[in-house]
This record gives structure tokens, C-alpha cells and sequence, in this order.
């Protein structure tokens, strides 16, 4: 299974099934995914509450399964997008304030060629701001 925000809630799972397996020999436990909206008895019940809860916010701490009261862990990919946020932002900042972006913020870059090709590029190779492969 590929790792994802919520794979740790898996891991706890499974952890409780081998848990369980091993304090009562030959129990069989069987886990199904059930797509949201299928029509299956009690999903309907069950995805009403979940909105419910966005809706209204969560249970009381102590109500809730002991896995899920400590903070939640940290979603990679969300944190890769925030930090590619925060340095977008840097970017921006550095460029404002360097000398060349008075000199190229009245710059109308869609009026340039749009030919790739080395003989019509308008920029230098050890240029900071433009370049090209």
C-alpha cells in the first residue's frame, strides 16, 4: 500500500489485528473498503456523520479512540506544497527588490518570439533572470 496522509491509521489497524490474532488463535477478521455512496446498509449513516462532524467540528477529546487523540501527524505532500509556497513568496520578494526588475517590470513578455529555438532566444545564458534548456 502506498503511503499516504491517513496510512498511519492503517498501521494501527493492522497492528490491533495481529494484536488481536494472537491473543485468540483461529479468530478470522475480515476488513472490506466500501466506497462512499454505494447503497451499503449503514454507509449512508456513516457519511452523514462525517459531515456532520466537518460541519460541527469534532467530538469531545475523551470520546474519541485513543489513536486519535494525540495530534495528527504531519501530511508530507501538504507540507511540500507549503514550503514550495513560502519560497514562491521569497522568489517574489528577491525579485521586487533586485535592480533588474525595475528595468523589466514594463517588459510585455507575451510580445516576445515564442520560438524555442537558440537563434530568436533573447536571453543570455548566465542571465539571472531568463534562461533556457
Amino acid at each position: 500500500m502506498k503511503p499516504s496522509a491517513g496510512h498511519y491509521i492503517f498501521d494501527a489497524i493492522h497492528k490491533s489485528i495481529m494484536s488481536l490474532q494472537k491473543k485468540h488463535a483461529g479468530i478470522k477478521i475480515k476488513i472490506k473498503w466500501v466506497p462512499g455512496h454505494k447503497g451499503v446498509e449503514g454507509n449512508e449513516k456513516a457519511d452523514e456523520e462525517a459531515k456532520k462532524a466537518i460541519m460541527d467540528g469534532s467530538s469531545p477529546t475523551d470520546k474519541l479512540p485513543k489513536l486519535l487523540r494525540k495530534k495528527l501527524p504531519y501530511s508530507k505532500s501538504a507540507m511540500v506544497q507549503a514550503y514550495g509556497e513560502k519560497l514562491k513568496g521569497r522568489a517574489q520578494r528577491a525579485w521586487m527588490t533586485s535592480q533588474w526588475y525595475n528595468k523589466m517590470k514594463k517588459t510585455d513578455l507575451m510580445s516576445l518570439p515564442t520560438s524555442t529555438s537558440s537563434s530568436s532566444c533573447l536571453c543570455r545564458e548566465s542571465s539571472p533572470v531568463f534562461s533556457h534548456s
